[in-house]
Formats: C-alpha cells, sequence, structure tokens
C-alpha cells in the first residue's frame, strides 16, 4: 500500500511538474506574440511615415526606395547585417512650398516586409 501511495504521489507530482512547464510555455510563446505585434505595428508606423501619400506612383509622390544586400532573410532585424537584404525608402517633400524640405528615411529588412505583406493578404483574404 505504502508503494503504490507513492507511485500516485510521484504520478502527480510530474503531472504538476508538467502543467507548470505547459503554463511558463504558454506564457513564453504569449510574450513572443505580444513582442511580434508591437514589432509589427512599429514597422506600419515608420512605412506610413515615409508613405504616407498614395503609392499608385510613387516616384511623383518623392518617394524612392535603394536595396542593399546579396540574401533574403530576417536573422537580424532592420539592422542589415550579414549582407541581408535591406530596403531603404525615402520621402522627399514634393510640394512645392517655399519651406525647406523635409527628407524622411527608414530602413526595413526586405524579408520583413514581404511577411508585413503576406499577414496583410491573409487578412484581407483569409480562405
Amino acid at each position: 500500500m505504502k508503494d503504490q501511495t507513492q507511485i500516485m504521489r510521484a504520478g502527480l507530482d510530474a503531472m504538476r511538474a508538467g502543467l507548470e512547464a505547459r503554463a511558463k510555455l504558454d506564457k513564453h510563446w504569449k510574450d513572443i506574440a505580444e513582442a511580434q505585434k508591437k514589432q509589427k505595428n512599429e514597422w506600419g508606423a515608420r512605412l506610413l511615415k515615409v508613405a504616407s501619400s498614395y503609392l499608385h506612383e510613387p516616384d511623383e509622390c518623392g518617394i524612392s526606395a535603394t536595396v542593399e544586400g546579396n540574401h533574403l532573410d530576417n536573422a537580424f532585424g532592420d539592422r542589415g547585417e550579414c549582407g541581408e537584404f535591406v530596403v531603404h525608402i525615402t520621402k522627399e517633400d514634393v510640394s512645392g512650398s517655399s519651406h525647406p524640405k523635409e527628407t524622411v528615411t527608414e530602413t526595413f529588412n526586405l524579408a520583413n516586409l514581404i511577411e508585413f505583406a503576406w499577414e496583410e493578404a491573409r487578412r484581407r483574404n483569409p480562405d
């Protein structure tokens, strides 16, 4: 009888440990999802900053882009390290006003921009 009680306690302890580990893992994945959502909101805000006008004819809106790198990856984010493709998007003021021209440039990892566009396309076309 003592052996069965010990086995049951050991089983309960193992279940408890498993549930605690699962709760930690769930929290970890939730934290990652929140960080990714925050990152994507930040990408969106930065993208709108340089592309706030309608992009049918970006060149006529003062928007230009340059790309540098030699492979498509996003391991290092928007820093462009290790030869990952990064896109530098620049918006120049083309309003024709006499005020000094304002130029804004934002840098994005190309793989991240593709992911951002893919998620938006999935949101609009869930099937």
